[in-house]
């Protein structure tokens, strides 16, 4: 199964990539959300959508060093983090596929898929949680230290 570290000022966490491209998409909903957004978030969305559809296993880039310049930036993603994480709360541990697919928050590297009937919200949210903690400077792991994160508790 492929892996990807996401990093962001040095630090940062292993990945599967289907977990982290699920996590990606639902962040990638919160900001497709907003009707009015900073040119820099439409264009960090644009990555999210890249790297979920064409990056390919082994290589997705959550791009946090390239679009946080600014803490201003950090506190915007900070807040859009937290929202995708309630959204994903309220599934109660279980998501239907199709609804899934039908938001558009299923892709290729994403373990979603059209024959399997629910997934567990546990692994995206471990995801999301680990991606939360590493933009509050939480994660001191680098590339050499860092488990693979997945189903396991982040």
């Amino acid at each position: 199964m492929a892996s990807s570290f996401i990093k962001f000022q040095g630090f940062g966490f292993w990945s599967t990539d289907n977990a982290l491209d699920d996590w990606l998409n639902f962040l990638r909903a919160e900001i497709d959300k907003l009707s009015e957004k900073p040119d820099w978030l439409g264009a960090y969305s644009q990555h999210l959508y890249e790297q979920n559809y064409i990056a390919g296993g082994g290589c997705m880039n959550a791009g946090l060093d390239d679009f946080l310049t600014e803490d201003s930036r950090k506190e915007m993603l900070l807040d859009l983090t937290r929202k995708a994480i309630a959204r994903i709360e309220t599934y109660n541990g279980t998501i239907n596929t199709r609804e899934l697919l039908e938001m558009g928050l299923g892709s290729g590297n994403s373990y979603v898929s059209w024959w399997v009937e629910t997934t567990s919200t546990d692994r995206i949210l471990n995801i999301g949680n680990a991606f939360l903690r590493l933009l509050q400077g939480q994660i001191k792991t680098d590339a050499s230290t860092s488990p693979v994160m997945d189903s396991r508790k982040s």
